[in-house]
């Protein structure tokens, strides 16, 4: 679509229905919200609709803001104004991403709809409770390929199915996936391969948040930590079901977000245990840095390189810290990729303090890099004329 970046819409869903059929689409609503369903319905938006002008505020909604648009179709829906215009729009832009169903109808009647095409397949809600139409739609908000990252996925999958045994249980499911995926790219007329950093970037930077999550002994106990850091895999691509881990942390977000201010140790400890029950399936499913170094080693090592120092920049711009920012300087150490990681390191060892911890981990990382020819290039690249170092036996009494 050309007006929206795929796989980056505001909403997975929008509603729309006639009010006469509120209670029902309240609990599909409600439903999808609580399996993390990011979800327009007009209730939950009142504060942020209030005094927009609803014409053109609907229309980006319904038209650019989600992936998939629900008609829930009816003779009070085919009469009414405020359903007709979000109708239109959902149509406008079904006309103009026809490569794929946007528009899924449900319908309470029989009413002809303008527009909705009478071969259109739809669910049928006179014997669809709402429960099982939930069901049924997050269902299909899964099986919707994220154009953006499908060669990521495609790499990272044929370097899980790599390094896996052979008796490996999850096998099967991984195998099954490189075929889909390779399936799906050739439909879609697209090439096998990344070529590009902002493809390698996604891979880049999941290697660098699981590096991250790996510095926690066992299973992540601090639930804020965990849904602050784990979010960053919404878009893995080298899970096997990376949208589904998407919704469980979003759930275990609305859990934790929506329960009411803790009491006491007690309390906090329950309320950590019922998210962390909701993010383990998610945190199972967490790829090894082998599997990522496989995947990555085979990107052109140009494209790789130029991924990893994106992020190693936004990490620093964004002062994430620098936990995060190191992690990119250990991946271009992993990839080999010597003349980068010695640009950087020379940008950080003359900007840091001598007597600061991080100075000496980029110098210990320097040295590691160099081996003998360490002392060489730090007096040629680092120090300025005349100038001594400040720890000649290497010694930093940190």
């Amino acid at each position: 679509m050309k007006n929206a970046v795929p796989g980056n819409y505001r909403y997975d869903v929008c509603l729309s229905f006639a009010g006469e059929q509120r209670e029902y689409v309240d609990a599909v609503a409600a439903g999808l919200r609580d399996q993390g369903v990011s979800v327009f319905y007009d209730l939950y938006e009142r504060v942020h609709l209030w005094g927009k002008r609803g014409a053109e505020h609907f229309d980006r909604i319904y038209r650019l803001e989600s992936e998939y648009c629900v008609i829930f179709a009816s003779a009070d829906y085919a009469r009414k104004a405020w359903p007709t215009h979000e109708r239109r729009s959902a149509q406008s832009r079904a006309l103009e991403d026809h490569d794929k169903e946007y528009i899924l109808p449900a319908r309470f009647d029989d009413t002809e709809i303008p527009g909705l095409a009478p071969d259109v397949f739809y669910i049928d809600l006179r014997t669809t409770p709402p429960g099982e139409f939930v069901g049924l739609l997050i269902e299909k908000i899964l099986e919707a390929p994220d154009v953006e990252h499908l060669r990521a996925a495609l790499l990272a999958a044929e370097a899980r199915s790599a390094l896996s045994p052979k008796d490996d249980l999850t096998r099967p499911a991984v195998d099954e996936r490189v075929a889909k995926l390779r399936t799906k790219l050739t439909r879609l007329g697209s090439t096998l391969s990344i070529e590009s950093p902002e493809e390698a970037f996604q891979l880049v930077e999941e290697y660098v948040f699981s590096e991250e999550i790996r510095r926690w002994p066992g299973s992540l106990q601090n639930a804020d930590y965990a849904l602050g850091t784990i979010r960053q895999f919404l878009s893995d691509p080298i899970m096997i079901s990376g949208k589904a881990a998407d919704l469980s942390l979003r759930a275990a977000e609305r859990v934790y977000h929506d329960t009411e201010p803790v009491q006491g140790e007690d309390e906090w400890e329950r309320r950590n245990e019922r998210v962390q029950a909701i993010l383990n399936p998610a945190l199972a499913t967490l790829p090894v840095r082998e599997e990522y170094l496989f995947a990555l080693a085979n990107i052109p090592p140009e494209v790789a390189v130029t991924a990893a120092k994106r992020g190693y920049y936004r990490s620093i711009s964004a002062q994430r810290g620098d936990f995060w920012s190191w992690n990119y300087l250990l991946l271009l150490a992993h990839l080999g990729e010597r003349d980068a990681l010695l640009s950087i390191l020379k940008e950080r060892l003359t900007s840091q303090h001598h007597l600061d911890k991080a100075y000496a981990a980029t110098r210990g990382l320097a040295r590691d890099v160099l081996g003998d020819e360490f002392p060489t290039w730090f007096h040629r690249e680092v120090l300025g004329p005349g100038e001594d170092d400040p720890w000649p036996d290497g010694q930093f009494g940190l």
